[in-house]
């Protein structure tokens, strides 16, 4: 089968890492899903790097998902700041 598309998602809780192996547990391929970190736009997403490194490991470790990073939003108002 030839991929037509690549599609990759986020999570900032175990309860949607849950859903996600649920559904592609028995997936022909692992769905990539991405770790989204609140890094002060107060948007959603994991508030610190403990919390990522478990979110990490379970995606890790869940049938039909594969580790793909992490994914953030830059805050407003720091825009073309690099600190």
């Amino acid at each position: 089968m030839s991929t037509k598309c690549r599609l990759s998602v986020v999570a900032d809780n175990a309860h949607v890492v849950d859903g996600l192996t649920k559904t592609f547990a028995k997936a022909e391929r692992p769905l990539e899903v991405l770790i989204e970190c609140d890094t002060g736009a107060k948007r959603c997403g994991v508030q610190s790097a403990e919390e990522a490194l478990v979110l990490g490991r379970l995606i890790h470790n869940a049938s039909g998902l594969s580790l793909g990073g992490l994914m953030t939003y830059p805050p407003m108002g720091d825009q073309g700041s690099c600190k």
